[in-house]
C-alpha cells in the first residue's frame, strides 16, 4: 500500500525533547572547528551535498525538498554548516517556532564523523536559539544519532517509524 504511493521505509526513529531552560553545555574552544550561516548559492550546494552523502540519497532528491525552504529566505528555518579544518564536514537545519524548534535535519559526512563535530554545531546552535528565547528543542533521532542528542541532554519520548516520499 505504501509503495503505491511513493512511500518507502526509512528508519525506526525516536522522538526526543530538549529544555534549553536547563541546557548548560559550553561552546567547544576547538580551533579546528568552525560554524556558519548558510547564506548563498555556494554554502546550499555544500549543504545539500553533505545531506544527500549522509542520508544516502541523490542530490537532486534533498535539493528538490531543501531548496525551495531555502530560497524562501523564511526566518523560521535555519540552515548551517561546520568545517573541519576549512573542509564543509556537518550540516544542519532548524525549524524554529518560539517558544519551540525542531532539529529537523543534521548530517555529516562519513570521514568526519565521531570526532565532535555535529555535537560543536548542535551546541553552537542550542546556544543560539535559546538566547533567542526559544525553550524547547525536539529531534526525529535516528539509531546512528540517539547517543549524540542523548549526550547533549534529549529524553527519548516515543519510538516511530519514518517513510521517505519517492518518485513514483
Amino acid at each position: 500500500m505504501c509503495k503505491s504511493l511513493g512511500l518507502v521505509f526509512g528508519e525506526n526513529t525516536t522522538n526526543m525533547e530538549l529544555c534549553l531552560e536547563t541546557f548548560h553545555l559550553h561552546p567547544s574552544t576547538d580551533p579546528n572547528i568552525s560554524l556558519q550561516e548558510v547564506k548563498n548559492e555556494v554554502d546550499i550546494r555544500q549543504w545539500i551535498n553533505i545531506t544527500a552523502l549522509d542520508f544516502r540519497l541523490s542530490k537532486n532528491y534533498i535539493k528538490d525538498f531543501f531548496y525551495p525552504i531555502f530560497k524562501s529566505q523564511s526566518k523560521k528555518f535555519k540552515f548551517s554548516i561546520c568545517f573541519f579544518n576549512q573542509l564543509p564536514s556537518t550540516a544542519s537545519l532548524f525549524f524554529l517556532d518560539p517558544p519551540y524548534s525542531t532539529i529537523f535535519s543534521l548530517a555529516t559526512r562519513p570521514q568526519f564523523r565521531n570526532q565532535g563535530i555535529a555535537h560543536k554545531l548542535l551546541t553552537e546552535e542550542l546556544i543560539s536559539i535559546r538566547n533567542k528565547g526559544i525553550l524547547n528543542c525536539t529531534v526525529q533521532a535516528s539509531s546512528q544519532g540517539n547517543a549524540l542528542y542523548k549526550k547533549l541532554g534529549f529524553q527519548g519520548n516515543q519510538e516511530l517509524s519514518t517513510y521517505i516520499l519517492m518518485p513514483i
